[in-house]
């Protein structure tokens, strides 16, 4: 693995055991080094290898036993083994976690997204005298003021990242304390301020323990200089939707990025935007992209944007978008009033077609439950999630499904069959809001007590699906019968 900045490279090893183990190797071939690893599943190490023209051997020890003896020889596996370059300074300089210096236990940890090179490292907080300490120290060229920043990863769910992390800046005539939430950068650089320093190595970041919630985050800091003018790097795109149904919208965004790493100004810059297939979706000046056909072959398109800025023109990646028809599914759980009840219902432990979200039970006769139809006209086929059990279930339930020119009615039963998605019918809706699928218990009312437990008739009520048919089979047209121009639209910021 490569270091961004190129200075350095790392071998990353893991091993597959949740056993505590020892790695062994040798950066030459000669004297031999032990490293323990990161206290995370699965075992693993980076070891920082500076010269790769030597041999990299390597073994892992754990439980009494020993793994092979591996030898990793760059040199011979390629024509001309690649050079490693030399450190070019330039506007910013990073400190990884990796070349801090460190007090107290911190562990290595790669669960969260976009962090710097290969990783970052966490401690946990305490609230009196911090334990641990992590300090960034660089080696400055020049004596100016250099605007600071932490890079932080995205927080993963489930975890508790502290949200007043304090770094300390420690610069040219003091020091100052920035409280850093770290649960909300999402993957970016915070800044911490601008500071002047002196040339050299005596400044510093300094960041503790001392915080609140269950994690203390350290990645990389970086100093960039007030001297250098940044330049363009690239432009990268992004959508709202990674998936893009019918008669919706994505939001694209372009993002452009300095060559020190940090998100360029692109309000003076104009953004043309990109589709390959025009004659299936169409993008406004805006970045408002629309799905306005299927063809029943394409389950993606590609987008992407060039970008003028400053006299330059960039082209970011382009970004492939599923594409599916309109598939709308409403469960017992909508709180948006799709889902309405009369009678008397109950949260069942059984989960319904998602997975750990309950379903709901009535045992009273009249009770019914209806599922909303509010979408756009059209034609749709219309599924009910049908929970079947084995035992004390309604052969007889009446289900209603009100449509664009009348209503079906049918009588399903839950007491056979697998659980699953039962189909009702494929109609036409008007979409105007009145339409609807119902279900209403007909069965006679059964309450324990006094009802025996074994005598007991449950109506399990779940979720619907609407799956809408743009176009039929006759419809479909492949890519290669279209002559297509690429659509694009652009917007001056």
């Amino acid at each position: 693995m490569v270091k961004p900045d190129e200075t350095s490279y790392n071998a990353y090893i893991q091993a597959k055991t949740e056993q505590a183990s020892i790695l062994h190797y040798s950066l030459d071939g000669g004297s031999t080094y032990t490293a323990a690893p990161d206290l995370i599943y699965p075992m693993e190490w980076s070891i920082r290898v500076n010269d790769l023209s030597k041999t990299f051997t390597y073994y892992v020890e754990s439980e009494g036993k020993q793994t092979r003896t591996r030898t990793l020889y760059l040199p011979d596996r390629v024509t001309v083994p690649p050079v490693q370059p030399d450190w070019q300074p330039g506007g910013s300089i990073v400190v990884d976690n990796t070349e801090a210096e460190t007090e107290g236990v911190w562990i290595r940890d790669t669960s969260g997204n976009g962090y710097y090179y290969d990783g970052y490292v966490y401690v946990k907080p305490v609230t009196g005298t911090a334990t641990s300490r992590i300090r960034w120290r660089p080696e400055l060229p020049d004596s100016v003021t250099y605007s600071v920043y932490h890079k932080l990863p995205q927080m993963p769910a489930g975890e508790n990242w502290s949200t007043n992390a304090s770094f300390t800046v420690y610069y040219n005539g003091g020091s100052q304390t920035v409280t850093v939430d770290e649960k909300t950068n999402g993957g970016g650089w915070a800044y911490l301020g601008a500071f002047p320093f002196a040339a050299g190595s005596s400044g510093y970041v300094e960041l503790t323990n001392q915080a609140n919630n269950t994690r203390v985050i350290a990645d990389a800091v970086m100093w960039v200089s007030e001297t250098v003018r940044p330049q363009w790097q690239a432009v990268v795109l992004s959508s709202d939707r990674a998936l893009l149904e019918m008669t919706h919208t994505a939001q694209l965004s372009v993002t452009g990025y300095m060559d020190n790493g940090l998100p360029g100004d692109l309000s003076q810059a104009q953004v043309a935007y990109y589709v390959d297939r025009p004659d299936l979706a169409a993008v406004d000046g805006n970045g408002v992209l629309t799905l306005q056909h299927i063809d029943g072959v394409a389950d993606q398109i590609q987008v992407w944007a060039v970008v003028t800025v400053d006299g330059i023109i960039m082209e970011t990646p382009h970004v492939a978008i599923p594409i599916r028809d309109l598939i709308v599914i409403v469960d017992s759980t909508n709180t948006a009033g799709l889902y309405v009840t009369e009678g008397s219902w109950s949260q069942s432990n059984l989960s319904g077609y998602k997975t750990g979200v309950k379903s709901r039970y009535s045992t009273t006769q009249g009770s019914s439950a209806m599922w909303k139809a509010q979408f756009p006209e059209g034609n749709y086929t219309v599924s009910l999630y049908n929970l079947v059990h084995t035992v004390s279930q309604d052969k007889n339930i009446k289900v209603e499904v009100k449509h664009k020119t009348g209503t079906e009615v049918m009588y399903i039963d839950q007491s056979s069959g697998p659980s699953g998605w039962l189909e009702l019918g494929t109609y036409d809706f008007a979409g105007d809001g009145s339409e609807y699928v119902k279900m209403t218990r007909v069965t006679p009312s059964t309450i324990d007590p006094p009802t025996p437990a074994a005598d007991m008739i449950y109506t399990r009520a779940d979720a619907v699906r609407f799956q809408r048919h743009s176009i039929s089979p006759a419809d479909h047209v492949g890519v290669d019968d279209l002559s297509l121009p690429i659509n694009g639209a652009m917007k001056e910021h």
